[in-house]
């Protein structure tokens, strides 16, 4: 395992609704990571009961839930993920969706972390993807409208694996 010290304090920000499937994988996934990080799994009234029994099991210092409440939709955990991260005393976030993304990604991000990147994408497009037929589609059309309308030139616009210093985010 690699050690990249503990320089940096991370939080992990995961948006989670019906993901009893794939959770427990990625939570072990995390926990074998030895650089410390956290993780905040924002659920809300879209979060199935499965969903929130694993999270509860698992529930230490550096994993546990974020409940917003009434359901508004996955923007709004995303709004209120980095609330929280504002108000914590973590110097970087990482965006990272639960069925998208592994490990050896994560400890890229942990890397160039290290290197002093203050924002770092993660693209599901340049390797091997996945996602299935329709969930490629959706983020392809997502992409080009992106690059369009906002003039950004990334490879992939919504594939939920970014990260963010604190400093970046405050300027905002």
């Amino acid at each position: 395992m690699q050690n990249f010290g503990e320089t940096m304090n991370i939080l992990i920000m995961t948006p989670c609704g019906s993901e009893s499937e794939v959770l427990q994988k990625h939570i072990d996934s995390i926990k074998s990571v030895e650089h410390k990080v956290s993780v905040v799994f924002v659920i809300d009234t879209y979060t199935d009961k499965a969903t929130r029994e694993i999270l509860k099991r698992n529930e230490s210092e550096r994993i546990f839930a974020l409940d917003i409440g009434k359901s508004k939709g996955l923007a709004n955990c995303y709004i209120e993920g980095y609330k929280y991260f504002l108000k914590s005393e973590y110097d970087f976030i990482i965006e990272m969706d639960i069925d998208s993304h592994k490990k050896e990604d994560l400890l890229v991000f942990l890397e160039k972390i290290r290197e002093v990147h203050k924002i770092i994408f993660g693209s599901r497009t340049l390797g091997k993807n996945e996602s299935s037929v329709k969930r490629r589609l959706i983020s392809k059309i997502g992409t080009i409208l992106s690059r369009l309308f906002l003039g950004l030139k990334l490879s992939d616009c919504t594939g939920g694996f970014q990260a963010f210093s604190k400093e970046v985010i405050e300027s905002i």
